[in-house]
């Protein structure tokens, strides 16, 4: 079959692809770079868990303690999902860490120069937002933080000390190293209000930074710098327009279809009531029909002619139905809800069963793109069970979402 996107995007889709690959491994390694990640990236493409990490990390106290633990709560923070219990471990974690020495018999300490601890460490002791806390980290910080800035680190490792620099309010202001190769960098900090800069503007950098993306997506990168750049792509495309209004396309619909994960950060999942009155609400997906319902709701306004349950030409004594259809585009996307107990070849096989019938001579459909809901997160299989849905006749396209990592389940 023939790819529905363009060269350009099929290059920053395999290039993304490979990033994820990358990055799905920090799942529930509750350490500080998947706390960094969940902050960077968020839950909707790669279900982190961080509140479990926090519930790990809080009990540590006294000896227990070390710096890269205040480091995951303040990252926790910054997401909004810490208790009022974990925020006061926070700010007393807080004030533990700024009294550590920086020197070791003048060498500089370890966490000197971890740059994303001290970074999670900024971002606390601003939520926390307590004056003498935000005093004791600044100090603490201004003590070291030009050794920091000599010491061996590189390109992307200063920019974050930068962005330490400016969100700590601290004395020790430095420029923003320029270079090309961490345009991904900047645009990473800039996008969560973590950086300020000038020179090179932010369009110079969006273009080097989808340019390293598309030619320099290379593996060998620390797993913190493939965060970094994973969260600037994420930016760029958030700001660039997905589909046309006017006269969106079966391309179009596939974009939004592939977006929909994003959507899932401000979706209904409470606690506890967010207006203090009530029930907390949770908006539960858990089978083909709420699935349906869900695409049926973001498609309805974009497409008049969309229709749901709609009948194909009878097969023999077969009546069969799709279960959402665009008319006007000749498409299909047929919805599959992929429980724990389904294996990927069941999909597909179902898949195939169903194109088979849509598509008969007198049919007014011709493409069809498959949308699978895989509630059981066997991303490991997404990308053979794509490839292979992708060539049966008629699928142009064929969209695997993970559910997302905010959805909890209650253990049993």
């Amino acid at each position: 079959m023939v790819s529905i996107v363009s060269s350009e995007e099929f290059l920053l889709g395999d290039a993304k692809k490979m990033l994820l690959k990358e990055l799905s491994s920090l799942s529930g390694k509750r350490n500080l770079e998947e706390a960094f990640a969940a902050w960077l990236l968020g839950n909707s493409e790669i279900p982190f868990r961080l509140s479990d990490t926090v519930s790990e990390v809080a009990k540590y106290t006294g000896g227990q303690r070390r710096y890269y633990n205040i480091a995951i709560l303040g990252f926790a923070a910054a997401c909004d999902i810490l208790k009022e219990s974990e925020l006061i471990d926070l700010s007393q974690g807080l004030s533990w860490v700024s009294r550590r020495e920086p020197l070791l018999e003048d060498h500089l300490q370890v966490f000197c120069t971890d740059v994303v601890a001290l970074l999670g460490i900024v971002l606390g002791a601003k939520i926390i937002g307590d004056e003498t806390i935000i005093s004791q980290v600044r100090e603490w910080l201004n003590n070291f933080i030009e050794k920091s800035f000599q010491a061996r680190l590189d390109g992307w490792q200063k920019c974050l000390l930068v962005s330490v620099c400016q969100l700590g309010g601290l004395s020790v202001q430095k420029s923003v190293p320029p270079e090309n190769n961490l345009a991904d960098v900047r645009i990473a900090l800039y996008s969560k209000n973590a950086l300020t800069y000038a020179t090179p503007s932010e369009e110079d950098d969006k273009r080097e930074a989808l340019f390293l993306m598309k030619h320099n997506s290379e593996t060998s990168i620390s797993i913190s710098r493939i965060i970094l750049r994973l969260a600037a792509f994420n930016y760029i495309s958030r700001l660039m327009p997905s589909t046309s209004l006017i006269k969106p396309s079966v391309e179009d619909v596939s974009k939004v279809l592939h977006r929909i994960p994003a959507a899932f950060r401000r979706w209904t999942w409470e606690s506890k009531s967010r207006t203090g009155r009530g029930e907390a609400i949770k908006w539960h997906i858990e089978n083909e029909y709420h699935v349906q319902n869900l695409l049926y709701f973001l498609l309805s306004p974009i497409f008049p002619d969309l229709k749901d349950e709609d009948y194909t030409p009878s097969v023999g004594q077969m009546h069969p139905r799709v279960d959402l259809a665009i008319l006007s585009l000749s498409l299909i996307i047929e919805v599959k809800f992929m429980r724990a107990s389904d294996k990927p070849q069941d999909m597909i096989e179902q898949i195939a069963a169903d194109s088979s019938v849509y598509l008969v001579n007198g049919s007014v459909y011709r493409h069809i793109i498959a949308f699978i809901w895989d509630d059981s997160n066997k991303s490991h299989e997404h990308d053979t069970m794509r490839n292979g849905l992708r060539q049966l006749p008629g699928i142009i396209d064929a969209v695997i979402m993970s559910r997302p990592g905010n959805l909890t389940r209650q253990s049993s």
